[in-house]
């Protein structure tokens, strides 16, 4: 990443720059006149050449995932701190959320801070271009709010615009790639209007810091090479990336290099400045619209006008005497972590790591599964029995079914008779000493979205789409304006004397879900610290395969004369948390997450 790559794509930037302030305040050709004004101010930041700059955030020896020869290493993941924490799987995101913290920032200023921050050093993960959910806890007025800033299918988004092959497939993939995988992105309106309701700080002092991130940029890891080789051909593809993400000759970028991204830096400015409304009208619109129709998609203006994001009501259970408060629709998440905690209630407990607990666990989640696949859908949309599920009678009911002499195909129950009149979605964690606690679960879905990349602002939009299933007769089948099924599931947890006990998150589809439930019922029920909740082994079983970790091989043997098929050893969501363990915190990124920490004060 030399000096002559790096400024000609700094030159680009500023002609950018100098051509929308042309435009005026009334806009160029083509420019929608209400938008918002297309002129850029100055920055208050720099881009600096790599090669006289330091990363915006330097990584501290005990924090960097990499030895001296830029080899992936492992290290401690668990942090303690008195006053306050952020929690997320890149340590300069954790950092720039903790600042906000010791700088007197509320739990909710830090968490927009460190969102906006991981958009620009994680971009395979999450950013701008894509949408998330937060769970917020207040300890003062024990209130806890819950707000979607989920994607949404554009108005002319049908399921026949998927065309499947004879097997039900997609052809050409568009339903995970390209622009018929795009939904309308959430995460800028969604965390705007957080800190907005419920920050302290101005949106210019939580989204500046990422700004300065991107300017003058950070450190390369070995994940990360291994993340930019996973999108190698699409950064080829484009000027703009091969300019920030690969070497001067073209090839992966090293460890120990600095990205830099001026063109998100822009983007991030026209927010800083202009609010939603510089995101979702003016150049960065238009230039979605148009990266996302020239792959093929139907996103519109009208659809960036419409998007706002949305309260819902948490759901919860008690579980042990922990109040365990977490995720609503669009999200399956909460709603089946609640099912699971509520179905292990009724059922003998085992040593944990054994075949009986492998088991039992399997079974439970296979009917869990089941019913998720059957009922979970956008309740603005179709009406979800998420009462029925989260009764502690259907719970019963269902427990009733295990057999641990045996493995068993189950089939969705029922929760409608159950139902009641009243209901009571890259993951990361902020908590405070006064018991304050934000989750927040933002991402484009797959890694690096849909590859549909924003020309001139240094983003990629979201591939969530792929989230709705085929077809026209399912309840998570596509509509226009309507959420897709998730599984994100940030949640807090109450200890039982209603004080904060636990905040916790992850990425990871459909897997995410029973991974909180586990480390909660690790905690709760198995009396594990937080690091030994982290580090147990983990099992998921969908109905169709059955993956483990940290099992013996004569486990996965008695597992399989019990008649699970399809075991393999895999990979699971990568966890982040935080937990208040007499009167300090301690944080924790899961181990597979070698660049995340933990960062507190």
């Amino acid at each position: 990443m030399k000096n002559l790559k790096r400024l000609l794509a700094l030159a680009s930037a500023m002609a950018l720059a100098v051509s929308l302030s042309a435009c005026g305040p009334q806009g160029g050709a083509g420019t929608p006149a209400n938008s918002v004004s297309s002129q850029t101010p100055p920055s208050s930041s720099a881009p600096v050449e790599p090669d006289e700059a330091k990363p915006y955030i330097e990584i501290p020896a005990e924090f960097q995932s990499w030895d001296e020869n830029g080899q992936q290493i492992t290290r401690s993941m668990l942090t303690t701190a008195d006053n306050g924490m952020v929690s997320s799987l890149n340590y300069v995101a954790s950092k720039v959320g903790a600042d906000i913290l010791e700088s007197g920032g509320n739990a909710i200023d830090a968490a927009v801070a460190t969102g906006f921050a991981l958009g620009v050093c994680e971009p395979m993960m999450s950013g701008i271009g894509g949408g998330g959910a937060m769970t917020i806890y207040d300890a003062e007025t024990q209130e806890t709010v819950f707000i979607s800033f989920r994607e949404v299918s554009p108005k002319n988004m049908v399921a026949d615009l998927w065309v499947e092959d004879e097997e039900g497939n997609v052809i050409g993939n568009h339903k995970m790639k390209g622009g018929l995988s795009v939904g309308v992105p959430g995460e800028v309106d969604g965390l705007c209007y957080a800190l907005e309701t419920y920050g302290t700080m101005s949106l210019e002092e939580v989204i500046q810091p990422a700004i300065d991130l991107a300017y003058q940029g950070y450190t390369v890891s070995p994940a990360f090479v291994e993340n930019v080789n996973r999108a190698y051909n699409t950064m080829r593809s484009s000027a703009q990336l091969t300019e920030i993400y690969l070497d001067e000759n073209g090839l992966l970028p090293q460890v120990g290099d600095i990205i830099q991204n001026p063109y998100l830096a822009r983007a991030l400015e026209r927010i800083r400045d202009n609010g939603p409304e510089g995101f979702y009208s003016g150049p960065i619109a238009e230039a979605m619209i148009d990266a996302v129709q020239r792959a093929g998609g139907v996103l519109v203006q009208e659809d960036l006008d419409s998007y706002k994001c949305w309260e819902e009501e948490t759901v919860s259970t008690v579980h042990n005497g922990y109040t365990v408060i977490s995720s609503p629709s669009p999200s399956s998440g909460g709603t089946f972590i609640i099912e699971t905690l509520n179905i292990m209630e009724n059922l003998e407990q085992y040593e944990h790591g054994s075949t009986q607990w492998a088991h039992q666990l399997a079974e439970v989640q296979k009917m869990v599964f089941a019913d998720r696949g059957q009922y979970m859908a956008d309740t603005r949309f179709v009406e979800v029995p998420i009462s029925g599920i989260t009764n502690k009678d259907y719970a019963a009911k269902l427990a009733a079914k295990v057999d641990m002499t045996k493995a068993q195909t189950f089939l969705y129950d029922d929760p409608w008779p159950y139902v009641d009149d009243h209901y009571n979605t890259t993951g990361y964690e902020v908590a405070d000493k006064e018991g304050n606690m934000v989750a927040v679960t933002k991402t484009l879905n797959y890694w690096w979205g849909s590859e549909v990349y924003v020309e001139d602002y240094g983003f990629f939009m979201n591939d969530q789409m792929d989230d709705f299933v085929t077809g026209k007769q399912s309840a998570n089948s596509v509509e226009p304006g309507k959420a897709p099924l998730s599984s994100i599931s940030p949640t807090v947890v109450l200890d039982s004397d209603g004080k904060p006990f636990a905040v916790l998150a992850a990425p990871g589809g459909s897997a995410i879900y029973p991974c909180i439930a586990q480390i909660i019922l690790n905690m709760t029920d198995y009396d594990m610290s937080l690091e030994e909740a982290f580090l147990a082994p983990r099992v998921i079983c969908n109905g169709f395969e059955f993956t483990y970790d940290k099992l013996s091989e004569d486990i996965v043997a008695e597992l399989t004369s019990l008649g699970h098929e399809n075991i393999l050893e895999g990979t699971f969501p990568s966890p982040s948390g935080i937990r208040y363990v007499d009167g300090k915190l301690q944080g924790i990124v899961n181990e597979a997450n070698p660049d995340g920490a933990a960062v507190g004060f």
